[in-house]
């Protein structure tokens, strides 16, 4: 019988985790958790073989890549640094895994260009995150309107509030020390907030997609507030959702109506068909379910998180700039319990 990993973090992007809800539609279960940052010193028991979807950003610890070889690898939807590859992607072992394994699925067109620069064997997947299902019920019976405004700037949240009649909730970046398990699970509440909203307005991959995914109205800003495009990593997918500079969200709103926004372009829809076909066959497995259950309920979960992990939530408060953070991510005693670990029938309960 095949065994199946998830990849798993340490990160303050609760993107990652999301990343990572996408996987497990396409998995008939969890035999593993495979660290990212140490991945090349995953252990299986008895060196069994575990097939592994591959798809995030990578990664801050470039000296533990490549993964062993008890991984067997599917790599779509990968993002790689520039620095990466710059700095490691010359090296014979790197370049021979790749190329074994591959053809690399290119996350974004940076990635894409990069690989074939260097003649890695690639092609332009798009982001996992595509493949998610909505949950119909949840989308019929929520009962609460509202507009989210994710990883904005004040003057970008005051621009929303003033152009809607809707509620606006905001927030932005989180940081948290949780178990997998409960990282997973924030993950669904963050997913939820998307699911249920009727617009967002971000500058986040990680949020765009997904609403997309649910069919949740999305403008998705390309520029800083100093007017800079956004990193590479965009390349190739800001145009799948609507779009607009900073400029044009403060000085000529007037072109997207947040209180009737505008359907989302249908394009993603090819690539998240490509995206679902090559995983299925990849793990034999499509559950063809969303990550939310009809009777998820977002507060419950929080509160339930809050009780669980009131220890790292009060970590998290005092973890609170990039310097103290990058501290936690190398300190054992914040970061994950070990570099690999098998999971067991109840952690397999909490986060299917």
């Amino acid at each position: 019988m095949d065994k199946f990993g998830i990849i798993a973090y340490a990160s303050n992007n609760i993107g990652d985790e999301i990343q990572t809800l996408a996987q497990m539609r396409f998995l008939p279960q969890v035999d593993y958790e495979c660290v990212r940052e140490r991945i090349k010193d995953f252990k299986s028991d008895n060196n069994e073989k575990v097939k592994l979807i591959m798809n995030a950003w990578y990664m801050f610890n470039q000296s533990f890549f490549p993964p062993p070889e008890t991984i067997t690898p599917l790599l779509i939807s990968m993002h790689f640094t520039d620095k990466m590859i710059k700095n490691y992607f010359n090296k014979p072992e790197i370049r021979k895994w790749l190329i074994k394994n591959g053809p690399v699925g290119a996350r974004d067109v940076f990635t894409y260009t990069r690989l074939q620069e260097i003649e890695i064997p690639s092609y332009f997947s798009g982001c996992l995150t595509l493949s998610l299902l909505p949950n119909e019920k949840l989308k019929a019976n929520k009962n609460h309107k509202y507009a989210l405004a994710v990883n904005l700037t004040e003057e970008e949240v005051n621009i929303l509030k003033n152009k809607t009649n809707l509620p606006v909730y905001n927030f932005g970046k989180m940081l948290f020390g949780m178990s997998m398990e409960n990282r997973l699970r924030l993950a669904k509440c963050v997913l939820s907030l998307y699911h249920n909203a009727e617009v967002v307005v971000t500058r986040n991959l990680h949020t765009s997609l997904p609403c997309l995914a649910f069919g949740t109205p999305v403008l998705l800003l390309t520029t800083g507030k100093d007017g800079t495009p956004l990193v590479n990593r965009f390349d190739g997918l800001h145009h799948l959702c609507n779009n607009m500079t900073h400029e044009e969200f403060i000085y000529d709103l007037k072109h997207y109506n947040i209180d009737n926004p505008p359907p989302n372009p249908h394009i993603y829809k090819e690539m998240a068909t490509k995206l679902v076909t090559t995983c299925s066959e990849f793990t034999g497995y499509d559950s063809k379910k969303s990550p939310l259950e009809d009777d998820f309920e977002p507060l419950f979960e929080l509160i339930s998180l809050m009780q669980l992990d009131k220890h790292q939530i009060q970590r998290n408060l005092y973890y609170a700039n990039t310097e103290q953070l990058f501290r936690a991510l190398v300190d054992k005693k914040y970061s994950l319990n070990s570099k690999y670990r098998i999971i067991n029938d109840n952690q397999i309960n909490i986060i299917k």
